[in-house]
């Protein structure tokens, strides 16, 4: 009879051990599933906020594709370039106006003058260049380059060729007011001759060189300023 309640309570004791683990592995599986449910609502979440970002990622393509004129504005380097050029031609009428007493309104679009607005915008590109992409890119060496020998070649080349310009002007009036109609043709000139002038003096043309092709030194520095605080100010 004992041998046969402590089996009965053997039994028992198991089915308890059995009961107590199916409620163990139960509860644990509500828990499993539980800590599951956040991390599926944050992938579906996550899922559910991939559209908004292609949505907001479609203005910005819509922006890279702007062409033309609007993509030419939006870009500092070329309006500091641009209005280098514009401002520093607009200053040349009233520069003109102040040294000459009248007003010139043909310096809008006439080289020479002060300030030089070949400097300006090359400076103002230059400028604009240092300071959207830095010393050390490689666009400006490029650009400071170029900007040099635009410099040199306002203040020398130029120069140089408006003071020939002006030499010969005064040859070509001295020659027609003491010699009037005469025909004086150049030692050596054939009816063959090809010369762009022609093969007398007299076939020279009656308009004058021009004079004002390049700039002083301090025109070419009013430039140089004027192109490093328009690039300042457009960027």
């Amino acid at each position: 009879h004992i041998a046969g309640v402590q089996h009965r309570k053997g039994e028992d004791s198991v089915c308890h051990a059995v009961a107590r683990s199916m409620r163990h592995k139960s509860v644990g599986g509500g828990t499993h599933s539980r800590l599951q449910l956040p991390s599926l609502r944050g992938r579906k979440t996550r899922t559910d906020t991939r559209p908004n970002i292609a949505t907001k990622a479609v203005p910005a393509a819509a922006a890279a594709k702007v062409s033309g004129w609007a993509a030419l504005w939006a870009n500092d380097v070329f309006v500091a370039g641009f209005w280098s050029w514009a401002l520093a031609q607009v200053l040349k009428v009233f520069t003109t106006a102040y040294n000459m007493g009248t007003w010139n309104w043909k310096m809008l679009k006439s080289s020479g003058g002060m300030p030089s607005s070949h400097t300006s915008m090359c400076v103002g590109v230059t400028t604009a260049v240092a300071l959207k992409h830095g010393l050390g890119s490689s666009l400006f060496p490029a650009c400071l380059a170029f900007t040099l020998v635009v410099m040199y070649d306002a203040a020398h080349v130029r120069w140089q060729a408006g003071r020939h310009a002006a030499a010969l002007n005064v040859l070509v009036k001295h020659y027609r007011a003491t010699h009037g109609g005469a025909d004086a043709s150049p030692a050596g000139a054939t009816e063959e001759s090809s010369s762009p002038v022609g093969r007398t003096l007299e076939d020279l043309p009656e308009e004058e060189l021009k004079e004002v092709l390049g700039h002083t030194p301090v025109q070419v520095y009013a430039g140089a300023a004027l192109g490093i605080v328009v690039a300042f100010l457009a960027c």
